[in-house]
């Protein structure tokens, strides 16, 4: 289990109160960073398993700059 800053977690229950309404704990705001955080572990695993040098993060950048490289400037 990761730790989280007390900031972190204030942050997240300011956010998910301000979205739902609804008063948020300290373990809500917990477990909701541990999922957060683990779905994009999955992510990446799976961006490095198909291959992508670095995960999505590298690899987008090295496309959109291919892409900007053969497109006019104005």
């Amino acid at each position: 289990m990761a730790h989280y800053s007390p900031e972190l977690i204030l942050k997240t229950i300011s956010l998910f109160e301000s979205r739902t309404g609804t008063a948020t704990s300290q373990e809500e705001a917990r477990q909701s960073l541990e999922n957060i955080s683990g779905f994009f572990q999955v992510l990446q695993e799976w961006a490095e398993a198909e291959g992508y040098e670095g995960g999505l993060a590298r690899n987008h950048a090295k496309e959109e700059k291919g892409w900007n490289q053969g497109r006019e400037r104005t």
